[in-house]
């Protein structure tokens, strides 16, 4: 059974059709419907969180913070961040959740990014060096003319788990008060993947981990070519479902569609790279990183095979 999309669907049908020993390859990004014949080909955050962090690491940066909505969603995209961070020897130092329907971001970035205190701290620092008349002081006094806070920030790499209007809406407020995004690293999940996220100039640098978008390009000019609209993003899901259905039935007649051959360590190659299911359900997927620019700019390449990520 290819789908369906939605958590309640999945759980409804998946009894049946285990009842009938009928494996079903779904599309929720819910990792509680995956197991027991569900597998999953939804873009789950965990993976992405995983990959971020761990390429952030190892580009020196071992201090995360998180800005993260309260719904279930964000507080996966933390504990996933939590768990990703203590295993690349790093630390998650602060953390700030809100509401979704917050009307206005100001004061929560403001405390956030602990602004009045770090003001307060220049302030203090310009006084003293204002009573000092050596010249090493002047320049100093010179250096800071150009400053509007003192003071490190709690974090070297912000993960931002959100996209969309509040995306949008978070992201220039950051430099607003002063948190620079050209010495914090801003992170991102697959929810940055989206147009109006690489207009937004306090973004470009950002990083954030997906599939890489040249497959998924090539096939939404042929489906537009075809069908003469634009696909939605996930129509890439009922493709290579579609697409690993045919492929199965073809090379395994016998038993295209069981557990083993589902399962395959090697996994399978579709229009958003190379994806294999887990024992447990999940999909498991080769992203890369990708830093925002006028357009996707590949930063890390995804793996084009399991091997590598296995070694």
């Amino acid at each position: 059974i290819i789908g369906p999309l939605f958590r309640g669907s999945v759980l409804a049908v998946a009894p049946i059709a285990r009842q009938a020993n009928v494996n079903i390859l779904a599309f929720s990004t819910s990792r509680d419907v995956a197991g027991n014949g569900v597998y999953t080909l939804g873009f789950l955050p965990a993976p992405q969180v995983e990959r971020i962090v761990s390429f952030a690491v190892s580009k020196g940066f071992r201090r995360f913070g998180a800005l993260a909505p309260r719904n279930g969603l964000g507080q996966l995209v933390v504990q996933e961040l939590q768990r990703s961070a203590g295993l690349n020897g790093a630390v998650v130092s602060s953390i700030k959740f809100y509401d979704e329907n917050t009307p206005d971001f100001n004061e929560l970035i403001r405390s956030f990014a602990k602004f009045d205190s770090r003001s307060e701290a220049l302030k203090q620092q310009r006084q003293i060096l204002q009573q000092a008349t050596d010249e090493a002081s002047k320049q100093a006094l010179k250096a800071l003319e150009s400053q509007r806070t003192a003071g490190d920030l709690a974090f070297d790499a912000l993960l931002i788990a959100d996209g969309g209007d509040r995306l949008l809406t978070i992201a220039p407020l950051l430099p607003f008060y002063d948190v620079d995004g050209t010495i914090v690293q801003f992170l991102g999940t697959g929810l940055w993947d989206d147009p109006a996220a690489f207009q937004e100039p306090a973004l470009k640098g950002g990083w954030y981990a997906a599939p890489d978008p040249s497959g998924r390009q090539a096939f939404e000019e042929e489906f537009e070519a075809t069908f003469g609209y634009r696909p939605v993003r996930i129509a890439s899901l009922a493709y290579d479902a579609t697409a690993l259905a045919s492929v199965l039935a073809a090379a395994r007649p016998d038993d295209p569609y069981s557990t083993a051959i589902l399962t395959n360590p090697s996994g399978f190659v579709g229009v958003d790279g190379i994806f294999r299911f887990l024992p447990n359900g999940l999909v498991d997927r080769g992203l890369a990183v990708i830093e925002v620019d006028r357009a996707p700019t590949i930063t890390d390449p995804a793996p084009t095979t399991f091997e590598t990520l296995t070694n």
